[in-house]
């Protein structure tokens, strides 16, 4: 035929050129192409970045840990520390640091808690607009007359830091019997003792620590038992 002539005459029949090609087709099934896995241009892993972001870490909880140790050891309580540690300003004192706070006093001057070391004290914390903290003032009046002074001391702080010691004055007028100390709060005073609601009531014995804290008009009657278990 016409093809067959035309491919026997450039070299090989058109037979023996399909075998070929077949042969070759065989020994490409027989030889699949390189795993990507095998292939030697795959990218490998970066180890040194990760060598690196581990010893940063390793520092940074080192340092967090030498802080720590050094900080405990220095006994700072930081900011807003215990507010019953250490001393005050006298060093020989063993008074919780709350004590040293000065008030002013709506009569002239200033008066701090250690004034009264010794005796049981009585802190009244209110505000001259607050319906039940004149309410208080009338349980206050009956408890100062069972107590000496020389035992009980009862003190009445204003915590509200907007109102002034002539709107007090006024407003202790209003309550003849009520006639122990009477003081303005500050910021630092409120921090140690803290008032969200009012009238509130803390209990400080002989050495100045809190013992008991009442929130809400409390009568006398329940002020004298808790008084009394530390006189």
């Amino acid at each position: 035929m016409y093809v067959r002539e035309r491919y026997t005459h450039m070299g090989k029949s058109y037979a023996e050129k399909v075998k070929t090609r077949q042969k070759n087709g065989s020994n490409r099934r027989t030889n699949p192409k390189r795993s990507i896995k095998d292939d030697p241009r795959k990218d490998k892993f970066p180890l040194a970045p990760v060598i690196v972001l581990g010893v940063v870490i390793s520092l940074i909880i080192a340092t967090i840990v030498i802080y720590q140790v050094q900080n405990s050891d220095s006994g700072d309580d930081g900011p807003g520390g215990s507010n019953n540690g250490g001393n005050g300003g006298d060093p020989s004192s063993n008074l919780p640091l709350h004590s040293y706070t000065t008030i002013e006093n709506v009569n002239g001057g200033v008066f701090s808690l250690d004034q009264y070391e010794g005796k049981v004290i009585v802190l009244d914390m209110f505000a001259t607009w607050c319906g039940p903290c004149a309410d208080q003032m009338v349980e206050l009046q009956e408890l100062r007359s069972v107590y000496s002074e020389n035992d009980v001391v009862i003190l009445s702080v204003d915590v509200d830091l907007r109102e002034t010691t002539n709107e007090v004055l006024n407003f202790r007028s209003d309550y003849p019997g009520a006639n122990w100390v009477f003081g303005m709060s500050n910021s630092e005073f409120n921090q140690f003792f803290p008032a969200s609601s009012i009238p509130t009531m803390y209990i400080l014995d002989k050495e100045q620590n809190v013992v008991e804290t009442e929130v809400g008009v409390t009568s006398s009657e329940s002020l004298q038992v808790k008084i009394n278990s530390h006189l």
